[in-house]
């Protein structure tokens, strides 16, 4: 049986909650979501008792109180993650570099609406995470300086959404296509329309992100 804990904003979870259910071992999926009295913490309180977390998602909302302390708890007692998704949440390469390290499994990463994941952190990722096979990034200053990183990087990479990011431009669309023909590439609307037109009609690794669609299926 999977045990799994969804936390919403209308919930009112605090530290102490996360610390109720810290002696759950089983534990396999964990959804924080726009609960702003959560903060670093209480996700290690959570992490420290939960060697079989596969699942993570994580929503700062507003407060933003689970940033690289809380990620690098993470990485330190969850072997066996394989998906995480990160929304307002501010890490930077020294939790990705820990993250990369320790969770081999990781195939499934979504990082939206962080100051601090830009092209460094993306050569981090590209670098050392070898099973991602899914990556989103949304409203993140990166540039096409990380589409090049992944060219080269993530040599299981199947799929990446990249969504409002404004350094991204149709040239490094372009360079990322042209290294990795098998890869599907889902952009927003103006990039493909650009690319597409500098393409002709080969469009066979270019896709629409759908509005409301999950960040990493």
């Amino acid at each position: 049986m999977v045990i799994g804990i969804k936390f919403y904003k209308w919930l009112q979870v605090s530290d102490l909650a996360l610390a109720a259910v810290s002696g759950c071992r089983g534990l396999e999926i964990l959804h924080l979501l726009k609960t702003p009295d959560c903060s670093n913490l209480g996700l290690t309180s959570v992490v420290e008792k939960s060697t079989l977390l596969r699942k993570l998602h994580i929503d700062g909302w507003k407060t933003r109180r689970i940033n690289d302390e809380g990620l690098i708890s993470v990485a330190k007692n969850c072997p066996n993650l394989q998906e995480l998704v990160l929304i307002s949440v501010d890490i930077t390469r020294a939790g990705l570099d820990l993250l990369s390290t320790n969770c081999r499994k990781l195939e499934r990463l979504a990082l939206c609406g962080s100051e601090t994941i830009g092209d460094a952190e993306i050569s981090c990722i590209a670098a050392k995470c070898r099973a991602l096979r899914k990556l989103c990034i949304k409203s993140c200053p990166v540039s096409d300086y990380g589409m090049e990183a992944l060219a080269v990087g993530c040599p299981n990479l199947v799929k990446v959404k990249v969504k409002k990011c404004k350094g991204v431009t149709s040239d490094g669309v372009g360079w990322l296509m042209a290294s990795r023909g098998s890869l599907t590439v889902n952009l927003d609307a103006p990039v493909v329309e650009n690319q597409i037109a500098n393409m002709g009609n080969d469009s066979r690794v270019l896709a629409v992100v759908a509005v409301g669609q999950d960040p990493i299926r």
